[in-house]
């Protein structure tokens, strides 16, 4: 809320009262619970899974590809270090094929070299 509101609600005699100014916005991406009205709206992060599997840019395509033979989608989601979606790996120049001969000890190269960038 705003400082303005939370110092409004202070002097009504609220004590537990925060500043929280990073925003609505950041809350709700965040998936903070929220009440009032809208408190029920279906949005975007209930269709959120967490079964897929994800490489950090600076990861090799080797270490990644037991993740995604195991996972039910077949490719990883590349994120930054601070969570934030680079974009999927790109299947044909990451290789993630299960079953893929690979000469002993090559794990591929970097992960950030498959990504896609997001839309």
């Amino acid at each position: 809320m705003s400082p303005r509101a939370a110092c409004r609600l202070e002097q009504l005699g609220f004590t537990e009262v925060y500043d929280y100014s990073a925003g609505k916005a950041d809350w709700l991406a965040h998936g903070l619970d929220t009440a009032g009205t809208q408190a029920g709206v279906l949005r975007a992060r209930h269709a959120l899974r967490g079964d897929v599997a994800t490489a950090a840019l600076d990861e090799r395509v080797g270490e990644v590809r037991t993740r995604v033979a195991t996972s039910p989608y077949g490719f990883a989601l590349v994120v930054a270090a601070d969570g934030t979606l680079v974009g999927p790996a790109a299947r044909r120049r990451a290789r993630w094929r299960p079953g893929r001969a690979r000469r002993a000890g090559h794990g591929g190269g970097p992960v950030d070299g498959a990504a896609r960038p997001a839309a």
